[in-house]
């Protein structure tokens, strides 16, 4: 018993000091909402809103709370200071339609203790009792369907990522690895291939964006471009994979980039295979011929940036599968390949005499 006084001397003393604390922000929100009443009566709201924002530092989200304040709560000061009424309850009933606000103002009258909680269940109820049965019957359908729906995509997509995230595995491990019985596995990974492709399009679509316009850096070109390895492995194709690939794979697999490997090596006799290879951006590509030199030597292009739309085409009949982008260097933002590319090359610009739109390689 005589650790109760000084318990309950805690309480006391912790209940009389929050109390205090908690009627001093509901006075500092309503001296707020008087406060942007009065700029709004003298200043169009438009130049009100950019004003708090630049000058005051007031955030959006409270912005739109004070700003609906006079035209919402206007006349319920005295019932928000007596219940404490805090800002995400302010913020909540100032949100609410005016049906529901009218209800909760009226139980905080008669001294109820409102929970932003409490306001969304409300809110529920009314919009509930708005509805016939027939309404209200297939609204409930509505939600168990899509509560049944999402489910089963999170179940899909669980199951897809895992067998993706095995599928690299073994992609990897079979390009950077000899194996005896090569053609067979190559013909069980391209049947793997088909597999996931079409779970693939069951997730994410069948009609995926071209590459070319799309950002490399972004979310949905990995994604598109993870359709487009799957299809070469499928219908065979794709005899080499990359980091590009496999981060793409990656992607959809729900893991992280590969992490690179930096031990020591013995030095190759011959070109190494596109899962060694060094990427490389190029400048000014022209018609190609240092890209081609670069790709004999190892490297494996990211992108190639060309503003003649001539050479840009005998880019795209030479190698089908090079990221050509037509534009001027000086208005192309790098920073989209600066996680791809390991190294930038700028080429010389090359002579109108040099394109040829008409051959291929």
């Amino acid at each position: 018993m005589a650790d109760i006084d000084p318990k309950a001397d805690a309480f006391s003393a912790a209940m009389t000091r929050i109390i205090e604390l908690q009627k001093q922000m509901t006075d500092r929100v309503l001296k707020m909402a008087a406060e942007v009443e009065k700029l709004t009566e003298i200043v169009p709201a438009a130049e009100a809103k950019a004003f708090l924002k630049a000058r005051c530092n007031l955030p959006a989200t409270e912005m739109s709370t004070y700003l609906g304040f006079a035209k919402a709560l206007k006349g319920s000061e005295d019932v928000l200071q007596r219940t404490r009424a805090s800002f995400p309850v302010v913020k909540a009933l100032v949100a609410a339609d005016v049906e529901t606000r009218q209800e909760i103002l009226e139980r905080m009258e008669i001294g109820a203790q409102v929970d932003t909680k409490d306001v969304a269940a409300i809110r529920r109820r009314l919009a509930d009792a708005r509805l016939t049965p027939a309404e209200a019957m297939a609204a409930a359908n509505r939600k168990a369907a899509a509560a049944a729906a999402r489910r089963h995509a999170k179940a899909a997509i669980s199951s897809f990522e895992e067998k993706m995230s095995s599928f690299s595995d073994d992609l990897r491990l079979h390009f950077r690895k000899g194996q005896d019985d090569r053609v067979v596995v190559q013909a069980g990974l391209r049947h793997q291939a088909g597999q996931l492709r079409n779970d693939f399009e069951f997730l994410f679509g069948t009609e995926q964006p071209a590459l070319a316009s799309l950002k490399p850096a972004s979310s949905q070109y990995r994604i598109a471009l993870a359709h487009k390895v799957l299809g070469d492995i499928a219908s065979g194709h794709l005899s080499e994979i990359g980091p590009m690939q496999t981060n793409a794979l990656q992607a959809v697999a729900g893991k992280s980039r590969v992490s690179f490997d930096g031990r020591l090596r013995k030095p190759l006799a011959a070109l190494p295979g596109l899962a060694f290879r060094p990427r490389v951006l190029e400048l000014c590509a022209g018609a190609g011929g240092l890209a081609l030199g670069m790709e004999r030597a190892g490297f494996e292009h990211v992108a190639l940036i060309e503003m003649n739309r001539n050479a840009v085409a005998t880019l795209r009949a030479n190698r089908p599968n090079w990221n050509v982008v037509e534009a001027d260097v000086r208005k192309v933002d790098f920073t989209r390949y600066r996680v791809e590319a390991f190294r930038a090359r700028r080429s010389a610009p090359s002579a109108p005499r040099k394109v040829d739109t008409t051959r291929t390689t």
